[in-house]
Protein backbone atom coordinates (compact mmCIF):
# COMPACT_ATOMS: atom_id res chain seq x y z
CA UNK A 1 0.00 0.00 0.00
CA UNK A 2 1.30 3.42 -0.87
CA UNK A 3 1.10 6.49 1.34
CA UNK A 4 -1.69 8.19 -0.67
CA UNK A 5 -3.85 5.07 -0.34
CA UNK A 6 -3.11 4.96 3.39
CA UNK A 7 -4.15 8.61 3.81
CA UNK A 8 -7.37 8.04 1.82
CA UNK A 9 -8.14 4.91 3.80
CA UNK A 10 -7.46 6.42 7.24
CA UNK A 11 -9.65 9.42 6.41
CA UNK A 12 -12.33 7.08 5.10
CA UNK A 13 -12.25 5.07 8.33
CA UNK A 14 -12.43 8.22 10.48
CA UNK A 15 -15.31 9.75 8.53
CA UNK A 16 -17.13 6.40 8.44
CA UNK A 17 -16.70 6.05 12.19
CA UNK A 18 -18.23 9.48 12.80
CA UNK A 19 -21.13 8.70 10.45
CA UNK A 20 -21.74 5.34 12.12
CA UNK A 21 -21.65 6.75 15.66
CA UNK A 22 -23.88 9.72 14.80
CA UNK A 23 -26.42 7.55 13.02
CA UNK A 24 -26.54 4.90 15.73
CA UNK A 25 -26.65 7.30 18.69
CA UNK A 26 -28.44 10.40 17.41
CA UNK A 27 -30.24 9.05 14.30
CA UNK A 28 -28.86 12.12 12.56
CA UNK A 29 -25.74 12.57 10.43
CA UNK A 30 -24.08 15.98 10.11
CA UNK A 31 -23.83 17.46 6.63
CA UNK A 32 -20.14 18.29 7.07
CA UNK A 33 -19.16 14.66 7.65
CA UNK A 34 -21.28 13.54 4.69
CA UNK A 35 -19.44 16.08 2.53
CA UNK A 36 -16.06 14.83 3.80
CA UNK A 37 -17.09 11.24 3.01
CA UNK A 38 -18.35 12.30 -0.41
CA UNK A 39 -15.17 14.25 -1.15
CA UNK A 40 -13.09 11.20 -0.23
CA UNK A 41 -15.08 8.85 -2.45
CA UNK A 42 -15.11 11.16 -5.47
CA UNK A 43 -11.42 12.02 -4.98
CA UNK A 44 -10.46 8.36 -4.75
CA UNK A 45 -12.20 7.55 -8.03
CA UNK A 46 -10.59 10.51 -9.76
CA UNK A 47 -7.15 9.72 -8.30
CA UNK A 48 -7.10 5.95 -8.89
CA UNK A 49 -9.36 5.72 -11.94
CA UNK A 50 -10.52 8.59 -14.19
CA UNK A 51 -13.45 10.86 -14.98
CA UNK A 52 -14.99 8.29 -17.35
CA UNK A 53 -15.08 5.70 -14.57
CA UNK A 54 -16.72 8.25 -12.26
CA UNK A 55 -19.40 9.04 -14.85
CA UNK A 56 -20.06 5.37 -15.64
CA UNK A 57 -20.30 4.55 -11.92
CA UNK A 58 -22.63 7.56 -11.45
CA UNK A 59 -24.90 6.34 -14.25
CA UNK A 60 -24.98 2.82 -12.81
CA UNK A 61 -25.72 4.17 -9.33
CA UNK A 62 -28.57 6.33 -10.60
CA UNK A 63 -30.12 3.45 -12.56
CA UNK A 64 -29.80 1.00 -9.65
CA UNK A 65 -30.98 3.62 -7.13
CA UNK A 66 -34.01 4.38 -9.32
CA UNK A 67 -34.85 0.68 -9.44
CA UNK A 68 -34.60 0.41 -5.65
CA UNK A 69 -36.71 3.56 -5.28
CA UNK A 70 -39.43 2.16 -7.56
CA UNK A 71 -39.48 -1.14 -5.67
CA UNK A 72 -39.82 0.77 -2.36
CA UNK A 73 -42.64 2.92 -3.77
CA UNK A 74 -44.43 -0.17 -5.08
CA UNK A 75 -44.03 -1.91 -1.73
CA UNK A 76 -45.42 1.12 0.15
CA UNK A 77 -48.31 1.39 -2.29
CA UNK A 78 -49.23 -2.28 -1.96
CA UNK A 79 -48.77 -2.36 1.81
CA UNK A 80 -50.57 0.86 2.74
CA UNK A 81 -52.94 1.11 -0.26
CA UNK A 82 -51.88 4.74 -0.83
CA UNK A 83 -48.85 6.69 -1.91
CA UNK A 84 -46.66 7.49 1.10
CA UNK A 85 -43.57 9.61 1.19
CA UNK A 86 -40.36 7.68 1.61
CA UNK A 87 -37.73 10.42 1.82
CA UNK A 88 -37.33 11.85 5.32
CA UNK A 89 -39.96 9.50 6.73
CA UNK A 90 -38.69 6.01 5.90
CA UNK A 91 -35.37 6.86 4.30
CA UNK A 92 -33.20 9.79 5.35
CA UNK A 93 -31.25 12.09 3.08
CA UNK A 94 -28.01 10.78 4.63
CA UNK A 95 -28.98 7.26 3.52
CA UNK A 96 -29.47 8.48 -0.05
CA UNK A 97 -26.16 10.40 -0.07
CA UNK A 98 -24.23 7.45 1.38
CA UNK A 99 -25.81 5.22 -1.27
CA UNK A 100 -24.67 7.66 -3.96
CA UNK A 101 -21.15 8.15 -2.60
CA UNK A 102 -20.45 4.45 -2.10
CA UNK A 103 -21.96 3.66 -5.49
CA UNK A 104 -19.53 6.08 -7.14
CA UNK A 105 -16.56 4.00 -6.01
CA UNK A 106 -17.88 0.66 -7.28
CA UNK A 107 -18.45 -0.71 -10.74
CA UNK A 108 -22.01 -1.82 -11.53
CA UNK A 109 -21.55 -5.48 -10.62
CA UNK A 110 -19.72 -4.59 -7.43
CA UNK A 111 -22.34 -1.99 -6.51
CA UNK A 112 -25.25 -4.40 -6.90
CA UNK A 113 -23.47 -7.11 -4.92
CA UNK A 114 -22.33 -4.63 -2.27
CA UNK A 115 -25.78 -3.16 -1.69
CA UNK A 116 -27.56 -6.53 -1.67
CA UNK A 117 -25.22 -7.76 1.06
CA UNK A 118 -25.02 -4.31 2.66
CA UNK A 119 -28.78 -4.08 3.12
CA UNK A 120 -28.82 -7.56 4.68
CA UNK A 121 -25.87 -6.62 6.91
CA UNK A 122 -27.74 -3.46 7.98
CA UNK A 123 -30.88 -5.42 8.80
CA UNK A 124 -29.09 -8.12 10.82
CA UNK A 125 -26.76 -5.55 12.40
CA UNK A 126 -29.72 -3.48 13.58
CA UNK A 127 -31.49 -6.55 14.94
CA UNK A 128 -28.37 -7.46 16.95
CA UNK A 129 -27.86 -3.84 18.05
CA UNK A 130 -31.48 -3.46 19.16
CA UNK A 131 -31.47 -6.70 21.13
CA UNK A 132 -28.26 -5.69 22.92
CA UNK A 133 -29.35 -2.09 23.51
CA UNK A 134 -32.79 -1.96 25.13
CA UNK A 135 -32.83 1.88 25.26
CA UNK A 136 -33.57 2.36 21.55
CA UNK A 137 -36.30 4.95 21.06
CA UNK A 138 -36.91 4.55 17.32
CA UNK A 139 -37.26 1.32 15.44
CA UNK A 140 -35.86 2.69 12.15
CA UNK A 141 -32.67 1.09 10.85
CA UNK A 142 -29.65 3.45 10.90
CA UNK A 143 -28.90 2.56 7.27
CA UNK A 144 -26.20 5.17 6.57
CA UNK A 145 -24.16 4.22 9.62
CA UNK A 146 -24.39 0.49 9.04
CA UNK A 147 -23.67 0.79 5.30
CA UNK A 148 -20.45 2.74 5.90
CA UNK A 149 -19.43 0.18 8.51
CA UNK A 150 -20.04 -2.61 6.00
CA UNK A 151 -18.16 -0.60 3.35
CA UNK A 152 -15.05 -0.31 5.54
CA UNK A 153 -15.22 -4.00 6.49
CA UNK A 154 -15.56 -4.93 2.80
CA UNK A 155 -12.58 -2.77 1.80
CA UNK A 156 -10.44 -4.29 4.56
CA UNK A 157 -11.39 -7.83 3.52
CA UNK A 158 -10.71 -7.17 -0.16
CA UNK A 159 -7.40 -5.41 0.55
CA UNK A 160 -5.93 -7.96 2.92
CA UNK A 161 -7.21 -11.15 1.31
CA UNK A 162 -6.52 -11.82 -2.34
CA UNK A 163 -9.91 -12.39 -3.86
CA UNK A 164 -10.30 -12.55 -7.62
CA UNK A 165 -13.66 -10.97 -8.33
CA UNK A 166 -15.40 -8.77 -10.84
CA UNK A 167 -15.69 -6.06 -8.20
CA UNK A 168 -13.74 -2.92 -9.00
CA UNK A 169 -13.53 -0.31 -6.24
CA UNK A 170 -11.32 2.75 -6.03
CA UNK A 171 -10.40 1.84 -2.43
CA UNK A 172 -9.23 -1.66 -3.30
CA UNK A 173 -5.53 -1.57 -4.00
CA UNK A 174 -4.30 -3.67 -6.85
Amino acid sequence: MNSVFTIFFVLLILSSGVICIQDLKERFVSLWILLVFGFLTVSSVLYYKNVNTLLINLLGTIIYGSFIWLVLKLYMLLKFKRNRTILNSQLGMADVLIFLFIGLTLNTIGMILFFCFGFLFSLFGFIMYSTLNKNIKKSAIPLAGLLVLFYVITIIVFNFFTINTAIDCSFISV
